[in-house]
This record gives C-alpha cells, sequence and structure tokens, in this order.
C-alpha cells in the first residue's frame, strides 16, 4: 500500500506547492494591478486637468483675438470714413469747379458773342455807310 500512497503524498505536495505559488503570484498581481490602477487614475485626473487647462487658455486666446479683431475692424471703419469724407470733400470739388468752369465757359461765350455781334455790326454799318455813299 505504501506504492499507492507515494503517488499521493506527492500529488499532495505538488498541489500544496502550486497552491502556494498561485497564492504567491495572485497578491503580486493584485499588488501591480492596484499600482496600475493607482498610476491610471492619476493619469486621467492629471488629463482632465490639462484638458480643463487647454480649454480655459483656448476661450482666453478666442477672447483677447476676438478683441483684437473688433479692435482692428474699428480701426477700419473710422478709415473707410475718412476716406469717404474725402471723397466726398473732392466731389464737391469737382462739382464746384465743374460749375466755375460751366460759368467760365459762358462768360467766355457771352463775350465771344458780344465781341462776334460788335464785329458784325461794325461791318454791317460800314456796308450801310458805303451803300449810302454811293
Amino acid at each position: 500500500m505504501s506504492c499507492h500512497l507515494f503517488p499521493v503524498e506527492r500529488k499532495i505536495s505538488v498541489f500544496t506547492s502550486n497552491a502556494k505559488a498561485v497564492s504567491t503570484h495572485s497578491k503580486i498581481i493584485t499588488a501591480e494591478t492596484k499600482a496600475l490602477l493607482t498610476k491610471l487614475e492619476e493619469f486621467i485626473k492629471t488629463s482632465n486637468q490639462s484638458t480643463t487647462k487647454l480649454h480655459a487658455e483656448a476661450k482666453q486666446y478666442q477672447t483677447k483675438e476676438l478683441e483684437i479683431l473688433v479692435g482692428q475692424s474699428e480701426r477700419i471703419d473710422v478709415q473707410l470714413k475718412r476716406v469717404k469724407d474725402a471723397l466726398q470733400v473732392i466731389q464737391s470739388k469737382d462739382a464746384i469747379s465743374g460749375e466755375a468752369a460751366s460759368r467760365e465757359g459762358a462768360r467766355a461765350r457771352i463775350c465771344l458773342f458780344s465781341y462776334t455781334s460788335r464785329h458784325f455790326q461794325g461791318i454791317a454799318q460800314y456796308a450801310l455807310d458805303m451803300h449810302l455813299s454811293r
């Protein structure tokens, strides 16, 4: 009978040794899993903080850039108004110059007409005098 007990004792010994190994490895795996979970939670927390900070910085940048664009837009509007005002001044001066040129042209035409009219009157008078003197 001792022949049969020997393999059973050996099996029990192997089983006991395997159980201890499983228990030891299970404790190591549990400790490593807890450490990994702790590091993962820390990573998630840091990532969330970084994401929140990044969103805040993006919002701040957006606000700053919008203010800059509004300022530039206002300056452009002011410059555009100055250009429009200058164009109106130029147009009004052109209109005044046109009226003055038109008046000067009319005066010149009147003077020319008056000169031509007197010239023709002189010629007509001369012709009449010549006719009468014959």
